[in-house]
């Protein structure tokens, strides 16, 4: 179960690299394109998972180095689209979305939300707020910057109409946005996040769990603390998470939040716990943990993994953000 591989990464794949001599690469015959299928439930979803990546390597594998190209390449994928429609293949449409970067600058305590398409040149449009995404979206053309809490709402566009999955999401300011988080407990390489700021940088998850947003252990409780960089009054922690059981991706089953103003003593200020129960869908949820107003610097927040899922394999763990308010 590793992490999203967009089609760009899988065109950029050559199997002789610069470290081998004339000699190596003539025994070099080829490539091989893997697809797991220990977390595959369907043909469906194996499609999905397979094309239009195998186009990708295909060209990549069949074509001498200097006539590749990635420009060209993605201006032609979408003929392939077509064919695919017609051998009702369930193909990836993941080519279109558009993915979210964020920067914090520490100092002002503002984030700058940069958005990317996998084409080159993409028409990017954006509103803000409630507004609908239509040919008057304004053209994306550099980061955005929030002082406060925004919603913002994306799509790539052709042919002056949106195109693909539209990005939405709320940058939603809190008492933790750009402070320093200890990892007491690492996340896995291949659910990094944004890494230092992944839990509060504004940026959601969303149902796709490969979409770059989410910090994951597998078969491992997180642990963290959260630096306020001072004493705040605050009177709630919420922290997100995503269920997909059928990827062995679990809700916590506890959470507990502590506080502490000088970072070496801390006292149990919220607990919530969650109920295993069979759960057929994606479901994302925040666990949201009231308490009396509190006096803190420091807060440490564990959620504990349920390691094993029902089917005995490994368990995932996934956080998108940790809100403090």
């Amino acid at each position: 179960m590793g992490g999203y591989t967009p089609i760009s990464k899988v065109y950029e794949f050559d199997p002789i690299i610069d470290s081998m001599t004339v000699a190596e690469t003539k025994h070099i015959l080829g490539g091989q394109a893997n697809l797991w299928a220990e977390y595959i439930p369907n043909n469906s979803q194996s499609e999905y998972m397979i094309y239009p990546r195998l186009a990708a390597m295909a060209e990549v594998l069949w074509s001498p180095k200097e006539l590749r190209d990635w420009n060209d390449f993605s201006s032609r994928i979408t003929t392939m689209f077509e064919r695919y429609k017609e051998l009702d293949i369930n193909y990836a449409k993941s080519i279109y979305l558009v993915n979210p970067t964020t920067e914090v600058d520490l100092d002002k305590k503002e984030v700058y939300l940069s958005l990317i398409n996998e084409f080159s040149n993409s028409d990017i449009r954006y509103v803000l707020g409630n507004q609908n995404i239509n040919e008057n979206a304004i053209k994306y053309t550099k980061p955005l910057g929030f002082k406060e809490t925004t919603i913002v709402k994306a799509s790539l566009f052709k042919n002056n109409k949106p195109i693909g999955k539209i990005f939405l999401d709320t940058i939603k300011f809190h008492n933790a946005v750009a402070c320093k988080v200890n990892y007491i407990s690492p996340y896995d390489d291949n659910y990094k996040g944004a890494e230092a700021l992944g839990l509060v940088n504004l940026i959601r998850g969303t149902k796709n769990h490969h979409d770059g947003q989410w910090q994951a252990w597998l078969k491992k409780d997180m642990e963290v603390i959260i630096d306020l960089e001072n004493e705040k009054t605050i009177k709630e922690v919420t922290m997100g998470s995503i269920e997909n059981q059928g990827r062995n991706i679990y809700f916590p089953n506890t959470i507990e939040v502590y506080a502490s103003t000088d970072g070496v003593n801390y006292t149990k200020i919220a607990k919530t716990e969650h109920f295993f129960a069979i759960n057929p869908i994606s479901e994302l949820k925040d666990f949201k943990m009231s308490f009396e107003k509190t006096t803190a610097r420091f807060l440490k927040i564990s959620a504990t993994n349920i390691k094993t899922t029902p089917k005995g394999t490994d368990a995932w763990l996934f956080v998108d953000e940790i809100l403090v308010n």
